[in-house]
């Protein structure tokens, strides 16, 4: 049995723009419609030996808070395919939905991706909640569709990514021949949302397909990910919540059949400073503008609700929560919130304040590099998790205490390795590259 190890990635989105931090002389916040930024952050991360970074994405432009907050994502595909130009070894992770666009599209991107890096390339699926009018669509599906259509959609991509394989590559330049291409099939799918023919006319890389990361926690986003994901990069604030999704994942996967359960890497929302005073002031100061009406206007997109009648500092009265099951909004943000109001019993200022307006309700971790990494080893040795991704506070001291302190602590003490294992990110992750011919063709 391989022994287990920690697993960590770093966000290359634009998470240190919250609050006030944009506003910091060093955000670089005049940067993040390039790649030169993230370019440095790749680099800094490559020589850490993080497994991979992570680009998020939304189809969506809120223009009516950019007067006030930093707006928009980059497509991350090309984003990523500028850091595996400048990078060798580090895992390429990008956010891509289910809910719009077409399987061929993706598959061919990832696919694309995959071969530039040399079998770096990961795709972390989501289901969209917003933008279904950017796509010629009414209304956002309801969540059983939403997920119905996710299932297909991986089914298509994963059998695209297979109908080529790399093997199939000999040019024999003696006899005129490039390509045995009888190992080359078409897929011929017709199913409730696509039919596509295949095959794809991008081979598979050396690692065989794209790693599959899962964002979404639900239920049903649960058996999503214990079929199909590689690992899943989720919210989970408290030590609690994430032991009992790994568990539950574990089970889930063992019960389809699987031999191992995804990876398990929730995010971890840093704000890092020399000392626990330096970091708790660094947090004050960005959380100074925090406004409760942005909070309100969230909660109200996620439940339907307006809360603004409620007293802000008591919990709210019983029965105010709509049943998670029918909402179209994520549920996973639903569920977690939910478990606050009502299991918790804390206020409405408390939710909006500690976990609404702050990192999307990850992880949070204010203080000293030592106090970081002892929080992080403690959940992977009480085995609540796999790893994390890292979610920066701020830019630039946060990141340059995580690369130049956390990670060399948890080296020190044999949580986390010195060097790369392999080339690829399937190697990186412990996944077996033998076995991806055989997953992808399932």
């Amino acid at each position: 049995m391989t022994e287990r190890r920690l697993h960590l990635g770093v966000s290359i989105s634009s998470a240190w723009t919250g609050g006030t931090a944009w506003r910091r002389p060093d955000s670089r916040v005049e940067d993040l419609n390039g790649a030169g930024l993230f370019i440095d952050i790749a680099r800094a991360a490559e020589r850490a030996r993080l497994d991979f970074v992570f680009r998020a994405d939304g189809v969506v432009l809120d223009r009516d808070k950019l007067d006030r907050h930093p707006g928009g994502l980059l497509d991350p595909v090309p984003i990523l395919a500028a850091l595996a130009s400048v990078t060798t070894r580090i895992g390429l992770v990008g956010t891509a939905s289910t809910s719009f666009g077409e399987p061929y599209n993706l598959a061919r991107a990832f696919g694309t991706l995959d071969l530039v890096s040399d079998g770096r390339a990961g795709w972390n699926i989501v289901t969209s909640q917003q933008g279904e009018r950017n796509f010629g669509q009414d209304a956002i599906a309801g969540h059983e569709d939403r997920y119905a259509r996710a299932s297909e959609f991986v089914d298509v991509v994963r059998g695209l990514w297979a109908s080529w394989p790399r093997e199939s590559i000999v040019v024999d330049r003696a006899s005129g021949r490039y390509a045995d291409t009888d190992r080359i099939r078409s897929i011929d799918h017709h199913g409730r949302f696509f039919d596509v023919e295949g095959p794809l006319n991008v081979p598979t890389s050396r690692q065989g397909a794209p790693v599959l990361f899962q964002a979404g926690a639900s239920d049903r986003g649960r058996d999503f990910a214990a079929r199909y994901a590689d690992a899943i990069f989720a919210a989970a604030p408290d030590d609690e919540g994430a032991a009992e999704l790994t568990a539950d994942l574990r089970r889930r996967a063992a019960a389809l059949g699987r031999d191992r359960a995804p990876l398990v890497l929730p995010g971890a929302h840093l704000y890092l400073g020399e000392t626990e005073q330096e970091a708790r002031a660094l947090y004050r100061e960005i959380r100074a503008d925090d406004d409760i009406a942005d909070g309100y206007e969230r909660l109200a997109r996620t439940f339907g609700v307006d809360f603004r009648p409620f007293a802000l500092d008591e919990p709210l009265p019983a029965g105010t929560l709509p049943p998670i099951a029918s909402l179209r909004t994520s549920q996973t943000h639903a569920e977690r919130f939910r478990r606050l109001f009502e299991d918790d019993r804390l206020t409405l200022r408390r939710v909006i304040e500690d976990h609404v307006l702050t990192g999307a309700g990850h992880w949070r971790i204010v203080g000293t590099a030592e106090q970081a990494a002892d929080a992080i080893a403690a959940r992977f040795h009480a085995h609540a998790d796999d790893g994390n991704v890292f979610i920066p506070g701020e830019y630039p001291e946060t990141f340059r205490l995580f690369f130049e302190q956390v990670v060399p602590i948890l080296q020190d003490r044999g949580a986390y390795p010195r060097e790369y294992a392999g080339a690829t990110l399937r190697e990186h992750l412990g996944l077996p590259v033998r076995a991806v011919a055989e997953t992808v063709a399932a």
